[in-house]
């Protein structure tokens, strides 16, 4: 699946158009939550889009495959990964409040 890139969304392996990146083989089951959609993804990130247009807010790379769907509370996603660990994310920032 491509997603649209926000500036600071890194990417392995670009594709032709400037502005979209691979997020890797299978996303999880969005939560959508003021207006943002927040999704996981098997290239080990959770990543944030615009609900109208798609654009990536913010990602944030765990240290394994994100399989589970994120939940949103309070202004805190909170997403489980494969490397054993829950993560709780800033959800405007994407910044780690705690794992």
């Amino acid at each position: 699946m491509l997603l649209s890139s926000a500036p600071s969304c890194e990417s392995s392996r670009p594709f032709g158009e400037p502005n979209k990146y691979d997020a890797g083989d299978s996303l999880t089951s969005p939560a959508v939550a003021n207006g943002v959609v927040y999704v996981g993804s098997f290239n080990s990130r959770v990543y944030a889009l615009d609900a109208r247009t798609g654009r990536v807010l913010w990602n944030y790379s765990t240290g394994g495959y994100v399989e589970s769907s994120p939940a949103v509370a309070n202004g805190v996603v909170y997403v489980g990964s494969d490397d054993d660990n829950v993560y709780a994310l800033d959800a405007a920032t994407g910044v780690k409040l705690w794992s």
